[in-house]
């Protein structure tokens, strides 16, 4: 786990290498990023692979008894070399709802389990926002939290 220190300046450097022309895009990111670091007792991390990906993950350090996965969201910055970046955020595929069916299942995608992901590529403030609740119910499925 890097130092906050650290973190926050891996993500500005993302922030400021954001195309311009995906501005809008980069709003969502950072709208999502910060709904996931409001949660109490949040650590986040980052990995990078330059010109495939950036990746925030997120753990509760209150899991709930008996919990053991390694993170409760995974919020990806698909940074191709050619072409548009792209946003995916993913879950526990047990751990949340879709009743919009916005997003897909991902079997074994997430640390060998069944993830459940939703794609950006353009921002449109009704699927952030859904995405905001889908974060809050992994939050308290993690956590056991009854209000976020």
């Amino acid at each position: 786990m890097k130092n906050e220190f650290e973190f926050k300046n891996q993500l500005d450097d993302i922030i400021t290498a954001w195309p311009q022309d995906q501005s809008e895009l980069r709003k969502a990111f950072i709208s999502l990023a910060a709904e996931i670091e409001m949660k109490p007792g949040t650590t986040m991390d980052l990995v990078s692979r330059p010109e495939i990906s950036h990746s925030i993950r997120a753990k509760a350090s209150h899991a709930r008894v008996g919990r053991e996965r390694p993170l409760y969201t995974m919020l990806d910055v698909i940074t191709p070399r050619m072409g548009p970046w792209m946003l995916s955020l993913c879950f526990y595929e047990d751990e949340i709802t879709d009743v919009q069916e916005y997003g897909q299942a991902v079997p074994q995608g997430l640390y060998g389990e069944t993830g459940y992901c939703f794609d950006l590529d353009v921002f449109d403030q009704k699927p952030v926002d859904y995405l905001k609740e889908r974060i809050a119910e992994a939050y308290r499925a993690a956590t056991a939290a009854s209000t976020v």
